[in-house]
């Protein structure tokens, strides 16, 4: 696990979805856990998961995730989000869908981040084990940063961006799923303005409700705050628990 975590404006909605899940109400959970005593002192600890709620004509969904670090008894990670969807089924291959989300991350000096938007979600392809999707919407972002009188980037910010994302599932006999997502979320009047995430996640499964999960996550921003680097990787296994 890495030191440096990232927990961003965009987020992976895609890597606890189930399609042939018809349930009415699941979920998925994950959780992180690393520990190291003596000469460093080291502990973190990382939650995330899904609620999913399938009504007649729609859904809705539910993301949290969140990741806390202390390093000789000094926190150095601080970081929540909440995602929430509505997604209608308008047709077989075409639905719209509208979201709100909360975050904040303190290791990125972002104090809070509120945004909501909504778009369309097209899927590619669908085809026994592979299913591909592409998504495009736009969304009002606000944020506020902890900065001083000598940063040069704002305080407060509020935009608009143009969020896209093609995403690809692949799961083989039911005993491991792989999903790939990739986020591009230019500023809509700035477009060297621009936000990137990419996503892997890779889940093999134990037993009917108990999983080894690796994540690997690459987050880009172009216009970071001062002393932020632009580049954010994340290594993270774990173990996820199905209910």
């Amino acid at each position: 696990m890495l030191a440096e975590i990232s927990v961003t404006a965009q987020v992976n909605t895609e890597k606890f979805r189930n399609p042939a899940d018809t349930s009415r109400f699941g979920g998925y959970t994950l959780l992180d856990l690393y520990m190291r005593t003596g000469n460093v002192d080291i502990a973190e600890i990382g939650l995330s998961g899904r609620l999913d709620l399938h009504l007649q004509s729609s859904m809705i969904f539910l993301i949290i995730n969140s990741e806390y670090g202390w390093k000789n008894k000094v926190q150095y990670s601080d970081e929540a989000l909440l995602h929430l969807r509505y997604q209608y089924e308008w047709l077989s291959n075409i639905k719209p869908e509208f979201f709100l989300q909360g975050d904040y991350n303190k290791a990125r000096k972002l104090l809070s981040r509120f945004l909501a938007g909504g778009g369309l979600r097209f899927r590619l392809v669908q085809d026994g084990s592979v299913a591909g999707w592409y998504g495009t919407s736009f969304f009002k972002e606000i944020e506020e940063y902890d900065l001083t009188a000598r940063d040069h980037h704002p305080e407060h910010t509020s935009v608009v961006r143009w969020n896209n994302y093609l995403s690809v599932m692949y799961t083989k006999s039911g005993n491991i799923e792989f999903s790939g997502v990739l986020y591009y979320q230019p500023r809509l009047n700035a477009f060297n303005d621009y936000r990137v995430l990419n996503e892997n996640f890779l889940r093999i499964i134990l037993t009917k409700r108990l999983s080894l999960t690796v994540t690997v996550t690459l987050h880009y921003d172009s216009e970071p705050p001062d002393e932020i680097e632009k580049l954010d990787t994340r290594s993270r296994l774990g173990f996820g628990f199905k209910f």
